[in-house]
């Protein structure tokens, strides 16, 4: 739709709506509002600037569906209201762009928190897994079993690396998960984290330098 036809048809539709409404207030925002365009079953009303903090009388619940009803009736097919900042069809368009940009950053970031939940679940699998090796471990509270144990959780976590991060790129919540693992570690074996985080590094160290193997 041009948007000359859009103007007309909103100020016919803000006439309508003032003579089924008893709410001045509603009739000055409806004045501010400019018909754009329509696009996708929507009515596109912009404002400008410094009138678009009186585009929320538009989008209560009751106000909305008496200004659909209205703008239906007009255009003789289905409109939903659609309220952006600025008044003409160049603003309509930038309007999308940062829309768009903004759903794809959205998405990005949804995407990203996924996969930031799926590493911690597979990180607390692995912490699990080492706690009931702990649980299952005889004689336990000796130092020779604790170092055994130890050695075996080290080469369960380094596993677990390869097989969750298998590009070798770990991010900050990834690290954090990993670093919760190795802490339970240390708990279980009785050593600082630290430790355990130097004897991981040496032991996937001493395996790259030896093909993997």
């Amino acid at each position: 739709m041009k948007e000359a036809e859009a103007r007309k048809i909103w100020l016919e539709a803000v006439e309508r709506v003032k003579d089924r409404t008893l709410a001045p207030t509603l009739w000055r925002a409806l004045e501010m509002g400019y018909g754009v365009t329509t696009e996708n079953g929507q009515f596109i009303v912009g404002f400008p600037p410094s009138d678009s903090p009186m585009a929320g009388y538009l989008t209560s619940a009751d106000h909305k569906n008496t200004i659909e009803r209205v703008l239906t009736e007009l255009i003789g097919s289905q409109m939903q209201l659609k309220i952006i900042e600025g008044t003409t069809i160049q603003d309509y368009e930038a309007f999308k762009k940062r829309e768009a940009i903004a759903e794809k950053t959205r998405k990005e970031a949804l995407e990203r928190k996924h996969v930031e939940r799926a590493a911690d679940r597979a990180w607390e699998t692995i912490s699990e897994q080492c706690s009931r090796k702990y649980a299952q471990t005889p004689l336990r509270q000796l130092p020779q079993t604790r170092g055994q144990f130890l050695f075996e959780a080290i080469q369960i976590i380094s596993d677990a690396m390869d097989r969750i991060h298998p590009d070798g790129k770990i991010d900050e919540p990834a690290h954090r998960a990993l670093g919760r693992v190795i802490d339970k570690v240390g708990t279980l074996a009785d050593v600082p984290g630290a430790i355990v985080a130097a004897e991981l590094i040496k032991y996937r160290r001493a395996k790259k330098a030896s093909g993997g193997q």
